[in-house]
């Protein structure tokens, strides 16, 4: 009994608490599997589920067990519980960005577009086009009514290409809500997300409602990204649909103003498709045109209401 003892208080002098390190060890574990598993895998969230129930099952499951290892080692008291789930739950929060970094995407929260914008049949070849200076593509998108459209207007034939520079483009989470809520932007630009409440913010992308990039919003800290493929990607923050952004192969893309005008500067001569998105993975619109070397001024008309 005195050798077996002295065992005992060996072990749990190493790690510093009631409990030895290596039950100590198996409690962080066992909660950390639960945060990657239940309720469903992290790199295969469904579209709607938040967080909420991921991080009370993982950080909660650990209370009985800890209880019940104490009870058995004849440890048990409401203090030492507390010291132990408290060792477990800070080590869990040490490896929950991480863990969303290594599981939900990669270590850089890239965006994995899973299919190109639906603009027509896929091409067998991709087409390269060379910018027309000084030709302007420009017009003014409405509906019925005369009243304008907000979205995105983009040159949208079937493998169009041409040459991008990237850029850095901000996005600023407030609530369950993101700023812009609709983005053009350049395969390859690099994406900023800001909290401007305070608040720790999970922002996820999806297509489809498999979850393609998921990023860890802290407050008063940048959480950085690159888009490297082509495609219309769905954003949500902490579960709530915000948004989406729309991710070019080309630099032949605009946002219309408020008054619903647009302007695509040096866009290449020649036939072309024109594209209007107003939120979603297609086009609300799409129309044939004709870009000359010079400008070239069009109207595009919705047949129902923006969305």
């Amino acid at each position: 009994m005195e050798r077996g003892g002295s065992e005992r208080t060996r072990g749990q002098a190493s790690s510093g608490l009631v409990l030895p390190a290596w039950e100590v060890g198996a409690l962080f574990a066992f909660g950390v599997v639960l945060f990657v598993l239940v309720p469903d895998p992290l790199w295969r969230a469904s579209r709607d589920e938040g967080h909420l129930l991921r991080f009370v099952v993982s950080y909660f499951a650990v209370v009985p067990f800890a209880a019940w290892r104490l009870h058995r080692r004849r440890a048990w008291s409401w203090g030492a519980l507390a010291t132990v789930v408290g060792v477990v739950w800070a080590g869990k929060l040490l490896a929950t960005v991480p863990l969303y970094h290594l599981f939900a995407t990669s270590r850089r929260p890239d965006v994995h577009a899973l299919a190109p914008i639906d603009a027509g049949p896929s091409p067998a070849t991709v087409h390269v086009s060379e910018p027309t200076p000084g030709a302007v593509l420009a017009g003014r998108v409405t509906s019925r009514d005369g009243t304008a459209a907000i979205g995105v207007v983009a040159l949208c034939d079937p493998g169009l290409v041409g040459e991008l520079n990237a850029e850095t483009r901000a996005l600023h989470v407030r609530g369950k809500s993101i700023a812009p809520a609709l983005l053009d932007l350049d395969r390859g630009d690099a994406l900023v997300f800001t909290s401007d409440d305070g608040s720790e913010h999970f922002v996820r992308g999806t297509i489809d409602g498999v979850a393609s990039f998921n990023v860890p919003v802290v407050a008063a800290t940048a959480s950085h990204g690159e888009l490297r493929d082509v495609g219309a990607v769905s954003i949500e923050v902490d579960g709530a649909p915000a948004g989406w952004l729309l991710a070019f192969d080309h630099p032949w893309h605009a946002r219309t103003g408020d008054d619903g005008r647009f302007s695509i500067a040096d866009a290449p001569a020649g036939a072309h498709r024109l594209c209007f998105w107003s939120g979603g993975p297609k086009p609300s619109l799409a129309r044939d045109v004709v870009v000359g070397s010079g400008r070239t001024e069009l109207t595009l008309v919705l047949e129902g209401s923006p969305s």
